[in-house]
């Protein structure tokens, strides 16, 4: 009896985390890595303030966000045909969650994916994908189609905005939640992306610079 209350209770639980509405975060938690990497990231900017700690201590030796003109901003793609080019063109995939409502995604677009040397590193590496949370279109991931509560669900997206890196086999990497600054972005898209990922903190990243 006990047990049958248990699973009972897990299963409603289950069910109400998927009626919970989307939250709008306005700071910017640590990195979170999936757990297949093993790796405990840190040193993401809580807020504003903090990149400019980040610029006195590391911008002589830290290629500076220029904000000049050139790319227009990301090529968003649907995640379907994102997934096919990040295997044909070697490239990881940046899924950005977001929602209409959402003031601190609409900060991202202007401040950051405006920002020519983030735009330049995203095009180079990554392919961008854009879902809005609210969204009832289904998107189809590892050739499985899912709604998009469903899939935010799956990968422990609880607020926006939200940036969901996935590799170009189709596992996921880790996630950032909150607004990150210029600086901070094009830090973590060189993270991301190299080779010290799986194996060395952000800070010990950044250190090594």
């Amino acid at each position: 009896m006990k047990n049958s209350y248990l699973i009972t209770l897990a299963l409603t639980l289950t069910w109400m985390s998927t009626l919970l509405p989307f939250t709008e975060l306005t700071a910017a938690p640590e990195l979170v890595v999936s757990s297949e990497q093993k790796l405990t990231v840190s040193g993401f900017g809580a807020n504003g303030f903090e990149s400019q700690l980040y610029n006195a201590k590391r911008g002589a030796d830290y290629e500076k966000p220029v904000r000049d003109e050139g790319l227009d901003g990301p090529e968003w793609q649907d995640l379907g045909p994102a997934q096919e080019r990040a295997v044909t063109e070697e490239k990881k995939i940046m899924i950005f969650f977001e929602a209409e409502w959402c003031g601190i995604c609409r900060r991202l677009e202007s401040e950051v994916f405006s920002n020519q040397t983030v735009l330049r590193k995203l095009h180079g590496s990554y392919i961008p994908v854009m879902i809005d949370v609210d969204s009832k279109s289904p998107v189809l991931f590892n050739g499985e189609e899912l709604s998009v509560r469903r899939f935010a669900q799956q990968n422990n997206i609880l607020t926006v905005p939200t940036l969901l890196f996935v590799d170009e086999a189709g596992n996921v990497m880790a996630h950032q939640a909150g607004f990150i600054p210029a600086e901070r972005m094009k830090a973590l898209l060189d993270f991301v992306d190299s080779e010290a990922f799986g194996r060395q903190s952000f800070e010990e990243f950044l250190d090594s610079l």
